[in-house]
């Protein structure tokens, strides 16, 4: 019998203090009245307890449970601080996975403040297009997006360059935050690239205008950017041409409308030499008149700015005319360039 006993106890069957057994009574061949069975039953008065190696066992787990979910407290804390694109690692009981937060997202603060512009410059042009010429795209804190509407391609054009607005969604902010960032472009102040230049002579210079949280201006373009030679060109400047791509892939986004200017600005200038085929000639069609305008900018031009109800009755009033029309005033023929102005433009810019 006290073989038996000790070798239940060595299984973990029985716990011994110096008398008896303190978790069970082992029986051998006795029922609960006393009387004697033919064969040998264990009987127990209490539930058997775990084994003592299996408790310990449990014991280690827990402990090790417990550090687990310690540093998966530690990582999640820390990973909120963590908005870059660096890997963050999330620890569950049992399994560890890597995952890449999103990048910062740039446009945020006003929503009406400017973010990213591109806007090409330069080019051999006539001097009407370069100062009635839009930025190719404006991005908004608010996700808007303004670029210039698809108009016919026929000469001549619209007297007023219309302006498309798209509302861009969290995720197109996110992948343009990325692009900016790959880019380097906050970092920069002001860098031109013009290694192509001994390429081509006509060409423009994109130009990529980021304007942070702080208002500071950071400026990089590159000359004939998108000229097809077999040259090489820096990180910065093919980022840069993949940033103008991403943006024109926004431009096929839904629910794009025209855009509402509630500010024109128009430019006078005395009348250019118009092909006879093309010539148009209407009488001057503003309240304002031409001493109204203020000379302004490189090329002498007088200026002027409509505002709220005045600029759309200008818009109205110019819809029978275009680019080629000339407006005569007093036995004058003028020429009449006209621009919507953007959100964030003073007006008569060059």
């Amino acid at each position: 019998m006290a073989r038996l006993r000790c070798r239940l106890a060595s299984a973990g069957f029985l716990r011994w203090d110096s008398t008896r057994v303190t978790h069970a009574t082992y029986q051998a061949g006795v029922t609960r009245n006393g009387a004697r069975t033919a064969n040998p039953t264990r009987h127990f008065t209490d539930p058997a307890p775990e084994p003592i190696t299996r408790r310990v066992r449990q014991k280690t787990m827990k402990r090790r449970l417990s550090i687990v979910t310690a540093l998966a407290l530690i990582a999640v804390a820390c990973g909120t601080e963590n908005l870059g694109d660096n890997p963050t690692t999330t620890v569950d009981p049992g399994r560890t996975t890597t995952t890449t937060m999103p990048p910062n997202n740039l446009f945020t603060g006003d929503p009406n403040r400017l973010v990213l512009q591109i806007t090409e410059q330069g080019g051999y042009a006539p001097v009407e297009l370069i100062v009635n010429r839009l930025p190719r795209f404006s991005v908004y804190a608010d996700g808007t997006l303004l670029a210039p509407a698809p108009v016919p391609a026929v000469y001549p054009g619209p007297i007023v360059m219309p302006l498309q607005s798209i509302s861009l969604s969290e995720e197109n902010l996110f992948a343009l935050s990325e692009k900016i960032e790959e880019m380097g472009l906050p970092a920069i102040d002001r860098e031109i690239d013009d290694s192509l230049a001994d390429l081509v002579a006509d060409a423009t210079t994109v130009i990529a205008t980021f304007v942070d949280a702080n208002g500071s201006e950071h400026v990089y373009g590159a000359y004939a950017l998108f000229l097809d030679a077999d040259e090489p060109v820096s990180d910065t400047t093919r980022h840069l041409g993949e940033l103008v791509k991403l943006l024109d892939s926004f431009l096929a986004s839904p629910g794009s409308q025209l855009f509402e200017p509630d500010r024109i600005q128009l430019w006078v200038n005395d009348a250019p030499d118009v092909d006879p085929d093309f010539k148009h000639t209407l009488p001057w069609p503003l309240a304002v008149t031409p001493e109204d305008f203020e000379p302004e900018g490189e090329f002498d031009f007088g200026c002027h700015v409509l505002v709220g109800d005045a600029a759309q009755a200008a818009i109205s009033a110019l819809n029978a005319a275009s680019n080629a029309t000339l407006w005569d005033y007093e036995g004058t023929e003028l020429q009449l360039i006209v621009r919507i102005l953007l959100p964030d433009e003073p007006g008569c810019i060059p």
